[in-house]
């Protein structure tokens, strides 16, 4: 399959290549499969798509912790779209920094290639948007 890019500029190198197709991808935290994303919007530096989550064993902690960041970040967000953001309670991410400040996200492409992101941001109805971590 042939692919066209768009060039972006970045600071690690000369030119970034972007997909112009909108993507599938695994969504991933370390080697914990989170779900699948598929690509809606791109306006750079943001990109947003669906997520159709995987069923988390809440037994473990790692899974547990992120669960209720993507629960945290639902509300939130939330609190945002509806002029709300008076009402945040701040010290509810505390517990959710480490999850937040990792650099253990990722997305598999198509190809197989991993992705570095940023910490992705999640809303009702399986909204999801990110940041490729350059």
């Amino acid at each position: 399959m042939i692919r066209e890019f768009i060039p972006i500029p970045s600071r690690s190198s000369p030119v970034l290549k972007i997909p112009k197709r909108m993507e599938t991808y695994k969504l991933m935290y370390s080697d914990i499969y989170l779900g699948k994303i598929s690509e809606k919007d791109y306006d750079f530096p943001n990109i947003s798509g669906v997520v159709e989550l995987s069923t988390l064993n809440l037994e473990d902690p790692t899974q547990k912790i992120i669960n209720d960041y993507i629960q945290y970040s639902i509300e939130v967000n939330e609190l945002i779209l509806n002029d709300q953001e008076d009402e945040i309670d701040y010290d509810k991410q505390v517990p959710f920094l480490d999850l937040i400040n990792s650099d253990n996200w990722h997305l598999i492409l198509p190809n197989g290639t991993k992705e570095n992101i940023l910490t992705p941001n999640f809303f009702m109805d399986s909204g999801i948007v990110w940041r490729w971590n350059i």
